[in-house]
């Protein structure tokens, strides 16, 4: 019974971490692409899965003082093309930078 919980505990353990995995893949799909038509087909199918992995994100966007400040605060982002994403899960969080090749692809992430 023991090694039984041991097996799951390992299993449930290692399949959190795979998540990530496949976020880092997907994500280099998007920063792959070479139209803004495959970007937004990568970012769907990014967002696609998040809620299934329990998934958050938050968009920064690069001041001209070099820091970034979270895209809702900020009035004039559409005059960047550098954006942090960080992702959220668990206890864990991921972050990347990005110049979409159409910033239209970047609302992507804010459909419900």
């Amino acid at each position: 019974m023991k090694k039984t919980i041991f097996y799951f505990i390992m299993l449930t353990i290692l399949a959190s971490c795979s998540h990530f995995g496949n976020l880092d893949d997907m994500w280099n799909d998007i920063i792959s692409s070479k139209s803004a038509e495959e970007e937004a087909n990568a970012v769907n199918k990014l967002w696609d899965t998040m809620p299934y992995q329990n998934i958050s994100l938050e968009i920064s966007v690069l001041q001209p003082d070099g820091k970034y400040l979270e895209i809702n605060k900020d009035n004039n982002f559409k005059n960047t093309n550098k954006f942090k994403i960080i992702f959220f899960q668990s206890n864990n969080t991921y972050q990347f930078l990005w110049s979409p090749i159409d910033k239209e692809n970047l609302f992507l992430f804010f459909r419900e």
